[in-house]
């Protein structure tokens, strides 16, 4: 069974997994977070795309969930995707994919925050369009579980470093 969060705890949640990845990002150089190996063969930049790609595909679903448009279709190969996402900001400089990926972020949590709190209960439209998943199944997998996966990673790989 789907486990229900509100608004305020999801918010909460991400806020919370969002600082503590900004925390260690800061401990890492810009020269350095284009160095790969922090996530197998990805670097800390590599790292970061592939978390925007994932967080806007995220996003993506939750608006077409809000105005009742039929969802997007999930990557049919997610390693194929991640590597496409990751190919894209190849020429990026550190800064600029760290500057997309806060602002992807800030955005999912506008979105967020603009959705009615009724919406967040069980049983509501938006969870229903979202074919019984709660907004937190929907955007968790995508983002702050998504960090946290990747985490323990990129801290070994900064600590080495």
């Amino acid at each position: 069974m789907s486990e229900f969060v509100n608004k305020e705890e999801l918010l909460r949640r991400i806020d919370e997994n969002y600082n503590q990845l900004t925390d260690i990002l800061t401990r890492v150089l810009p020269q350095k977070a284009m160095e790969a190996g922090a996530v197998g063969s990805w670097s800390i930049k590599d790292v970061l795309s592939h978390f925007i790609g994932w967080q806007q595909f995220a996003l993506a679903e939750l608006q077409a969930a809000l105005a009742g448009q039929p969802l997007p279709v999930p990557p049919a190969d997610p390693d194929l995707y991640n590597a496409q996402l990751v190919e894209a900001s190849r020429g990026l400089p550190f800064d600029v994919v760290l500057g997309n990926w806060r602002r992807s972020v800030q955005d999912l949590k506008d979105a967020v925050s603009a959705i009615p709190d009724a919406e967040f209960m069980p049983n509501s439209n938006l969870q229903q369009w979202l074919g019984g998943a709660t907004i937190n199944d929907a955007l968790a997998n995508n983002t702050y579980e998504h960090w946290e996966e990747h985490l323990p990673a990129i801290e070994s790989w900064i600590a080495d470093r």
